[in-house]
């Protein structure tokens, strides 16, 4: 898996990519790892919850990470994403 820091911010003037770590229904909370690549398990939900949205990050400058709660798609694996900008 590349190093997902390495991401530009923007895909086109209308686009910015997105790194899902934790899927929408998920009971367990991944963080991405840049020095294994991967996704880590973070912590786990207690039995019954799960997450209601897709959560990730955008980069902004030099690893520096926008977490937000993505609402306007369906669920997703955990994987970068392109989502308009506005």
């Amino acid at each position: 898996m590349p190093n997902l820091f390495k991401l530009p911010t923007w895909s086109g003037a209308e686009f910015v990519h997105v790194v899902v770590e934790t899927p929408r229904g998920g009971r367990a909370k991944l963080s991405y790892d840049p020095e294994l690549r991967t996704f880590v398990l973070s912590k786990s939900l207690m039995l019954g919850l799960s997450y209601p949205y897709d959560w990730g990050f955008i980069l902004a400058g030099s690893r520096r990470e926008l977490k937000m709660a993505i609402r306007s798609m369906p669920s997703s694996f955990t994987t970068p994403r392109r989502l308009p900008a506005s």
